[in-house]
């Protein structure tokens, strides 16, 4: 598989995979210049950057005998850049006030109609009205530049048996999408932008892969090799047990507010059942004119009159504390989109006991903010101030109503770790829907979702995300059916959280958590039990009313994969399924806890079926931890390697280790002190506690 570049009739590069055409008649546009622009002969040369040996060809554009811009298309092993320079200024760009009405084509392109793709709509396309503006970016799969949404987008991945080729900005990201324009698409700027200047450049990349994924990877390790490095993937945000009050929770706003008075029955009543929570993820918990225009990020004294610090030191527990956009009128006196505040904001957050900053509402703030989509530089300085401040604090950030070039953009910053994957837990719980509608909220139950479209956007947004270096956030759940709110499937919600890599936290009222199920989540410091990575979709599936996706924790000569299969269609389907990766496993049924024949069953609308697969030699399969929704964890369980039997390393395990066996097994540790072994339900476990153990399994 290899990238091929080559050039119509009309001097037009084509990029393809092969032999097979991908992008098609690839050209620079100025909408508004009806006299369009002519362009010159093209100009080969050989270089070399961090990036790898490259060959590249540049040609000019001319208006009349000025030179206006050139387009220089270079091309790696696995990336082409495609770059547009302005040679002079422009002016007399804008044109609506949209990211679906792009002021530039830089460059304009085609593909053939029997290409699949996968696209991400861009989270906002018109402001200038309205409120709050924008929507959740969503996934969207389809064939032919006919079935393309006629939204904003980016990115955008075209595929086929040949391969696949990923394409999305490479600069300028908050003003800049892909979008339908006559004859193809577009990448350009919002259509707001009315002015230039001489040496701007807009940098756009097209990446390869074998599949969808892989190639979006790779554009988001490029992406990602030009900014500050990560290492924040040990923070608790991302790794503890939280409890949030958002959308969905039992302390959602507008339904249930909550105070200093019912959060602390919340956490003293988890204390007292031993429910090792890591954080509190607190909404709303500032003055703000109305939700989603914050006045300023200082604890509201009629929530809570004492403030958030005596809280912290009271419970021994930190905050990630919501963001939202600033209200115009704010008490800093600032602009909403003046970075300089962010360091303000940054060290109130650390005095109130925060440890993360939950920014919500981003989009909104771009969408009141004329600046943010009319002067690139601006919007740049914005995202980049706000990241920066928070991490001169030592803050990461958790990103919540974002557009996709906030996703993009956040590939510079190692201090954004996470994203939201998806609209709030809230629009998948009619009852709760009701209940806000009977407040007043009629517009709520408007926006219902199926359960099975939003765990569907869920997995295949987190697979986006996670491509870009973000860790998915599922949002909230309910670990048991609250009256009046809804949460029908507790145990679902928690395996997709805890497969998700993201975010985990509950949302329950007092009293009403099920301890059992977070005590198969998590263990008993906090730390989630976790894979190796968010999943991924199996790609023949993606056009299936039931999708599948998996994951995997790999350890050494050991691997354990972790598949789930989504009913998305409106009816009860029967499903069955080959195991992903070839070899000998275990197959064992996740939800129902015990052994299946196969990858096989019936579901119905929305449900999940999850699967474990246990690595098997020999008869021998060591499913893992026993009762935990991910009995192979990463961090718990360091290697697993077959040599006659299975040599088993543990890390931090206090409790049984399960295997399965056709015949009779001993288990003996690393000394040579053999263990005793009780079953149950087929399963043979041994009791270990130690933060270091290794055990040697032989039939």
């Amino acid at each position: 598989m290899r990238l091929n570049l080559s050039f119509d009739a009309q001097g037009r590069p084509r990029i393809g995979i092969g032999d097979k055409d991908f992008l098609l008649s690839l050209d620079v546009r100025l909408p508004n210049a009806p006299e369009g622009l002519s362009a010159g002969e093209w100009e080969k040369r050989a270089g070399q950057d961090d990036w790898g040996e490259f060959t590249s060809w540049r040609r000019l554009y001319r208006r009349g005998e000025d030179r206006v811009l050139s387009f220089t298309v270079r091309v790696y092993a696995r990336v082409v850049e495609l770059e547009v320079e302005l040679l002079q200024p422009l002016s007399g760009l804008a044109r609506t006030d949209s990211f679906a009405d792009l002021s530039l084509h830089a460059p304009a392109f085609s593909f053939p109609e029997e290409l699949e793709f996968l696209a991400v709509t861009y989270g906002l396309d018109r402001s200038g009205a309205g409120y709050p503006g924008g929507y959740w970016p969503t996934a969207v799969l389809g064939r032919g530049m006919e079935e393309l949404p006629r939204q904003a987008l980016t990115p955008l991945v075209l595929h086929s048996t040949e391969g696949a080729l990923a394409i999305a900005p490479a600069n300028w990201f908050l003003t800049s999408s892909l979008a339908p324009v006559p004859g193809g698409l577009a990448r350009g700027l919002h259509g707001a932008v009315d002015r230039l200047p001489e040496g701007f450049v807009l940098s756009t990349l097209v990446a390869l892969g074998d599949d969808p994924f892989s190639a979006l990877r790779e554009l988001g390790r490029l992406l990602r090799s030009r900014g500050t490095p990560r290492g924040m993937e040990d923070h608790p945000l991302l790794t503890r047990l939280g409890w949030w009050n958002a959308y969905g929770g039992y302390y959602t706003e507008l339904v249930r507010p909550l105070d200093a008075e019912e959060l602390a029955k919340v956490v003293e009543g988890l204390q007292q059942a031993g429910v090792p929570l890591g954080y509190l993820g607190l909404d709303l918990w500032y003055p703000y004119q109305e939700i989603g225009k914050a006045l300023s990020y200082r604890a509201d004294p009629r929530k809570y009159p004492q403030g958030l610090q005596a809280l912290r030191e009271r419970w021994d527990l930190p905050f990630v504390l919501h963001l939202s956009a600033l209200a115009e009128r704010n008490e800093y006196g600032v602009s909403p989109g003046d970075p300089a505040v962010y360091r303000t904001i940054a060290q109130e957050l650390v005095e109130q006991g925060g440890i993360a900053a939950w920014h919500d509402w981003l989009r909104t703030q771009q969408h009141l903010t004329p600046d943010l989509r009319a002067d690139p530089q601006a919007a740049e300085r914005w995202f980049s101030g706000m990241a920066e401040a928070f991490a001169e604090a030592g803050l990461p950030m958790l990103l919540c109503m974002h557009t996709m070039g906030m996703v993009l953009a956040s590939t510079r910053h190692g201090n954004v770790i996470s994203a939201r994957s998806y609209t709030d837990f809230l629009f998948s719980l009619r009852a709760a829907l009701a209940e806000a509608a009977r407040r007043g909220h009629g517009e709520l139950l408007e926006a219902w979702i199926p359960p099975g479209r939003l765990r569907a956007q869920n997995l295949l947004m987190g697979a986006v995300l996670s491509a870009f270096g973000l860790a998915p956030f599922h949002d909230l759940f309910l670990s048991r059916p609250h009256p009046g709110l809804g949460g029908e499937r507790p145990w679902e919600d928690a395996i997709l959280r805890a497969l998700s890599c993201g975010p985990v936290g509950i949302g329950d009222g007092p009293g009403m958590t099920d301890v059992a199920l977070l005590r198969r989540l998590a263990f008993p410091d906090g730390t989630v039990g976790q894979p190796d990575r968010p999943p991924f979709p199996i790609g023949r599936t993606l056009n299936q009313d039931i999708q599948a996706f998996w994951t995997e924790r790999r350890a050494a000569g050991g691997r354990w994969i972790y598949l789930l299969l989504l009913n998305t269609a409106e009816e009860e389907l029967p499903f069955r399924l080959d195991p992903p990766v070839p070899g000998d496993f275990l197959i064992w049924d996740g939800l129902r806890n015990e052994p299946a024949k196969g990858v096989q069953g019936r579901l119905p609308p929305g449900r999940l079926a999850y699967f474990i697969l246990a690595p098997r030699r020999a008869g021998i399969a060591p499913l893992g931890l026993a009762g935990k929704l991910v009995p192979a964890p990463a961090g718990r369980l360091e290697s697993a390697e077959w040599n006659g039997g299975w040599r088993l390393r543990l890390r931090a395990v206090s409790g049984p280790v399960a295997f399965w066996s056709e015949g009779p097994i001993r288990v003996e540790t690393r000394g040579g002190k053999r263990l005793g072994l009780a079953r149950e339900g087929g399963l043979r476990l041994c009791q270990v506690d130690g933060e270091r153990c290794e055990l040697i399994v032989r039939g």
